[in-house]
């Protein structure tokens, strides 16, 4: 799948979900798992099906998130929550 660049992230994420979402739902894709790290990322965050928040992302990220990483983003973090949860 290949996503376009788009001003506004959720707009963007929105779009993709919605251009994929009989064959998300037929690959059992219930949920989406959204990383992010700071403000710019809160409506996405709020809006995913597990919102995750870097382990060096803002506090109220951190806060507002289903599950933050034990990682930062630049220590491979997002590689410890697809493990965690995508893989397990």
């Amino acid at each position: 799948m290949n996503l376009p660049i788009y001003d506004q992230k959720l707009t963007g994420l929105r779009q993709v979900v919605v251009e994929n979402f009989r064959d998300m739902i037929a690959a059992g894709c219930y949920k989406l798992l959204v990383p992010g790290d700071s403000m710019n990322d809160e409506a996405m965050i709020k809006w995913a099906g597990v919102g995750v928040a870097m382990a060096n992302g803002d506090t109220q990220i951190k806060a507002i998130a289903t599950v933050v990483t034990e990682r930062s983003n630049d220590d491979d973090g997002i590689v410890d929550i697809i493990d965690r949860y995508v893989l397990r």
